[in-house]
């Protein structure tokens, strides 16, 4: 998600708009898994408001809050410090 709202969004405040329409299907391509499995994790992120839909079909991406659930060790409470 980061990747694409990187490279096709435009910023607007917290959210990045991906205005490009990427299916399931697209989506699951590029990850390698299955379209199902795209729905229940764009699901999920909804709900750690990670990521929303609008009913246009724009998907809008919190970049800021990727990146910390990113870098958040599942098993604690504070960030990973990252290594480049």
């Amino acid at each position: 998600m980061l990747h694409l709202s990187d490279r096709f969004a435009g910023q607007k405040s917290q959210w990045q708009h991906i205005d490009a329409r990427i299916t399931h299907d697209e989506l699951a391509a590029m990850v390698g898994t299955t379209r199902s499995r795209i729905g229940f994790f764009l699901k999920n992120f909804n709900v750690r408001g990670l990521v929303k839909r609008l009913p246009d079909g724009t998907l809008l991406v919190n970049s800021g809050t990727i990146s910390t659930f990113i870098a958040t060790d599942p098993n604690e409470t504070e960030p990973v410090l990252q290594h480049s």
